[in-house]
């Protein structure tokens, strides 16, 4: 007997279609009673919609409801059979299957992994055998195991993979040996046993929903229970043209979701439906599709439904533009938005759109388990336990949670005060060690927070130190670990950052009790981090289930699609590789295999989508495609293949649409609600308005500070951006990162300086003797360095002084000249006190604030020159530094005439540089050559700028600043489109 199929009309919502099924089969004039049934759908996401769906009908109908069971078609298959022994757990199959490749012979296991891990990396072997796993798993469904591939394989005469699948079938062998000989069983084994000696049966009725693409061993399971099976399937029945893959153009208006649940329905029996024989070339006797039909497939999509865009901030502008055109014609809960490539990325790009517009979106299968943060907390602690490296070690110490446990182990006795992150981060930037540990460099980090840190870090991980060991020995270290990070806190469970790290916790304890199901004999001998990666790929494909607290526009996959019942639809990502997926390259079954064997292959792939975009486009008032051209990265895209069916002149019309030369036109920007609302996020608000809106940017809310004083190097920043001058000047910006892995400019730089201003005041500055000169530069050079960051700074700090050693070594010849010529160093930078020197501006004094690197006087001339050491890469002279196209764009050098004076230097003076490029060639002294014309022009640029800053003008911004040096690029929106004040 085959299973009853029964087709309704795919223009009506599917779930709306299943409530009425069973509100007209199962209920009573005073219950709704399912106890008797179990109801199978494809995703979980359609089974909450479901249950919620027959709560509202009933409710409408003041029936009594009893809610049988509501599951995914992966649930189904344990409901049918009694496992005669126990199932073996995930972790212990991939330890059996380990266990197997490393038992089977060397020639063997040479066919298979060419390279094997040693043999003691334990997890290495566990990742291989999870790979087999997942091949065993796939091949089992459809009833076969590795030794069917290899007599395909055979006939195809590959000899090579013959060999390979030869040998996995011993490992096969010896795998079902490994879990006989502890009495379990492998569950994808105990189906096709259950299936083969006729065991399946089940006592209530099977209703499946939307099921068209189901495995070969289910389709028998469900063979034996077809007395009691129903398939409804959403199909093309008959419209009034009679086409049956076309929708018709006319279309009723919809009613809201809930209502639908309680419309009559459309669905009608096999027999009634179209002529049967129409329907078998779509759907076999399972109700599953025939791919031979759905292949060639075309679907009426218009112009107007197909949005070409350029990048992922396209595809997000682009659905807020969507969502606009529907002029409030649909609710907040009659909109869906499908992610295909589930892209997390676009997913916030899209939620962050439509909350500027004030949108709720809600991603629909919820938080990945391993977005949240115990789960990246135990991340960052297995990669420092693998590594001790202090990217690692930065990385936990800057987690969120780890913050918080340190601020309660430190508290207000942190050394160095309470800002003790701050000195972690200083410390990092400015020490370079390869890793966080004694001795301590610096006496101020002794005295700082930093080794307190280190302290308590050290011990919290203490007891997940040590050599590898069993792994279920790790319980105990790993909960304890668990407990002091997190058994003190109160989770609020309406929160849901707080709720989600609730489940997080309660997972990484679940995953904890999975370690003891392993057999003895299996268990593996794992390292700490190994262990807790164990930990983490138990717990990684967990979801978090969004909280419906309020309504709002649902985001799915592309699986969920068909049977979500939202009248609009918006689809993102409809590109080739996503809608329809295609995999070639399975380094074990490639598609050509898979097509002969009957697996999941690219033809089956095509006609799932293929009947998903037929269902969405029939079932849907509203269906919006957007297309991309491009990724995040620049890569192109293609369009979907299923945009590209149909006959010539439909395909020819597609294509001068999808790949017109005006596509790269960037989406415009449509409102949700009012213009203010969708520009709101490019106004980059001036410095009056931010003080408004927040007083506490000035130390004095309403009062300015009077200007009295300003560094030399001051102007230049005000000249390139009196926007940014405020933001770093004024309110005192700047920004942190524990991600340093080399001296950045400044500290390159730094490094420099300090080594000349030493060799400023040495016995031998007034040598003409190179060779002495550079022998005490690179004896300074080794002793900063030292003491600095000791004796095993970061590979990449040792390769940067090898390039300063170069550097000194060419100022070494540079400065023995400079003697020759008869100059003199008389005045090096202070580095304790700067100078300082009065300079009037409209009658009222302002105090120039410097420090000059050096000044040389010429013992014949008496003339003097006031130097700077210039180590930037190019090498430019003082003049392309200092001006461009004639307008004055630094201060620096001319301003330091006024601050010599207080040094007693009277008289001539050059203004230049002493040049320490990359280019050795390019080394040596320029002089700027002003005349007192020019350098006046520069004084009268000061003042101007005293004056702006005096009337406290910070604006406007510059748009040109060079992007890789800009901190406040994402305040100022540079390179955003419409970005405005």
């Amino acid at each position: 007997m085959a299973i009853t199929r029964k087709f309704f009309d795919w223009r009506r919502p599917a779930l709306g279609e299943a409530v009425q099924h069973l509100i007209d089969r199962y209920a009573s004039p005073a219950w709704l009673d399912l106890s008797s049934v179990v109801v199978v759908l494809p995703g979980s996401r359609a089974a909450r919609r479901l249950l919620e769906m027959l709560v509202d009908a009933a409710a409408a109908r003041k029936l009594s409801f009893v809610p049988g069971d509501i599951i995914t078609i992966g649930q189904l298959p344990e409901l049918l059979y009694t496992a005669k022994r126990p199932l073996a757990s995930e972790l212990t199959q991939r330890a059996a299957w380990a266990k197997a490749l490393r038992n089977v012979p060397r020639e063997d296991l040479v066919n298979i992994v060419p390279f094997t891990p040693p043999a003691d990396e334990a997890l290495a072997w566990l990742e291989l055998g999870d790979l087999l796993r997942r091949e065993h798993l796939e091949l089992a469904g459809d009833g076969l195991e590795f030794s069917h591939v290899a007599a395909a394989l055979a006939d195809l005469d590959i000899p090579r993979d013959v060999d390979r699948w030869r040998s996995l079938a011993k490992v096969q062998q010896a795998y079902h040996q490994v879990l006989d000989a502890l009495d379990l069983w492998d569950r994808q084994t105990a189906r096709l046993v259950a299936v083969r000696k006729q065991e399946c049966h089940i006592d209530r009725d099977v209703v499946l929903l939307g099921t068209v693409d189901l495995n070969r061993t289910l389709r028998d399971m469900l063979d034996a229970i077809a007395e009691r099976t129903t398939a409804l399937i959403p199909a093309p029945l008959p419209s009034a043209s009679g086409d049956a893959l076309r929708s018709s153009p006319e279309r009723k208006p919809r009613k809201s979701r809930r209502a639908l649940a309680n419309d009559r329905s459309s669905i009608v029996d096999e027999e009634t439906s179209l002529p049967r024989h129409d329907l078998d070339e779509l759907f076999d006797s399972h109700g599953c599709l025939l791919p031979s039909h759905w292949k060639s497939i075309s679907v009426d999509l218009t112009n107007e439904q197909l949005h070409l865009v350029e990048r992922p901030p396209d595809q997000a502008r682009q659905v807020a533009d969507c969502l606009a055109a529907y002029g409030g014609q649909y609710g907040i809960e009659e909109i869906t938005i499908g992610i295909p490539d589930e892209d997390p990325e676009l997913i916030a790009q899209i939620e962050r759109q439509l909350a500027e517009r004030s949108v709720v979106a809600r991603w629909g299968p919820g938080r990945g388990i391993d977005e949240t943060l115990p789960y990246r907390l135990f991340a960052a602690i297995a990669e420092y336990l693998r590594t001790e490296a202090r990217a690692a070690f930065a990385s936990l110490v800057r987690h969120p949670d780890v913050c918080d446990w340190l601020t309660r182990q430190l508290g207000e006795r942190a050394p160095g005060g309470a800002d003790w992150l701050a000195q972690f981060d200083d410390y990092l930037a400015t020490q370079f060690p390869q890793k966080v540990e004694p001795p301590w460099l610096s006496d101020e980090i002794v005295a700082g927070a930093v080794p307190a840190i280190h302290d308590a870090v050290t011990r919290m991980l203490a007891p997940l130190q040590g050599k590898a060991r069993p792994l279920q020995q790790w319980n105990e270290p790993l909960r304890h670990l668990l407990l002091e990070l997190y058994g003190t806190l109160a989770f609020d469970l309406h929160q849901p950052r707080q709720r989600a790290s609730w489940r997080a916790v309660e997972a990484i304890d679940g995953a904890l009790d999975g370690f003891d199901s392993v057999p003895p004999s299996l268990m593996p001998h794992v390292s700490a981090a190994e262990a807790i990666s164990l930990v983490l790929n138990a717990m990684g494909r967990e979801t978090i289930p969004s909280a419906v607290d309020e309504p709002a526009v649902e985001l799915l996959g592309w699986l969920e699609l068909p049977l979500d019942d939202a009248p609009a639809l918006i689809v993102t990502s409809f590109n080739d590789g996503t809608v329809p997926k295609a995999v070639n390259a399975d380094p074990f079954l490639p598609n050509a295999i898979r097509a002969r064997l009957g697996l999941d292959d690219n033809e089956r792939r095509y006609a799932r989508d293929a009947y998903a975009l037929a269902v969405l486009h029939a079932s849907r008032r509203r269906l919006d495609l957007i297309v991309g051209q491009r990724t995040s990265d620049g890569d192109p895209l293609s369009p979907s293949r299923l945009l590209l069916a149909g006959d010539n002149e439909t395909i020819l019309q597609r294509v001068r649409q999808l790949f017109r030369n005006d596509s790269a036109t960037p989406a415009r920007l449509a409102p949700l609600a009012t213009a203010a609302a969708s520009e709101r996020s490019l106004i980059v608000p001036k410095p009056e308005a931010l003080v408004a809106r927040e007083p506490w940017l000035n130390r004095r809310p309403g009062v300015v500070e009077p200007l009295t004083e300003m560094r030399v190097t001051q102007f230049r920043s005000y000249l390139a951006c009196p926007y940014r001058f405020y933001l770093q000047q004024v309110l005192k910006l700047q920004s942190a990162s524990d991600e340093v892995h080399e001296l950045d400019p400044l500290a390159f730089g730094s490094l420099l300086h300090d080594i000349l201003r030493q060799f400023g005041n040495a016995d031998c500055r007034h040598s003409n003797n190179a060779e002495a000169i550079q022998a005490e530069l690179s004896a300074q050079l080794d002793r900063l360095v030292g003491g600095r960051y000791g004796s095993r700074p970061l590979p990449a700090v040792r390769v940067q002084v090898e390039q300063i050693r170069q550097r000194l070594e060419r100022f070494a010849q540079v400065q023995a000249d400079r003697v020759q010529q008869g100059w003199r160093i008389v005045h090096v930078e202070d580095e304790e006190q700067a100078l300082r020197a009065r300079f009037d501006v409209d009658g009222k004094p302002l105090t120039l604030i410097g420090r000059i690197d050096r000044i040389d006087r010429h013992v014949t001339t008496g003339a003097f020159a006031i130097l700077d050491y210039k180590t930037s890469k190019g090498g430019e002279s003082p003049r392309q530094t200092h001006l461009r196209a004639k307008q004055w764009i630094d201060l620096q050098l001319p301003l330091y005439r006024h601050l010599a004076r207080t040094a007693s230097v009277e008289g001539t003076v050059e203004l230049g540089y002493v040049l320490l490029p990359a280019d050795p060639a390019k080394a040596g002294v320029a002089i700027a050559g002003w005349n007192e014309s020019e350098l006046a022009e520069a004084d009268d640029v000061a003042r101007q700028v005293v004056r702006a800053l005096r009337q406290l003008r910070y604006w406007p911004r510059s748009t040109d600043l060079d992007a890789d040096w800009d901190d406040f690029a994402g305040i100022c929106q540079n390179g955003v489109l419409g970005a405005r004040a």
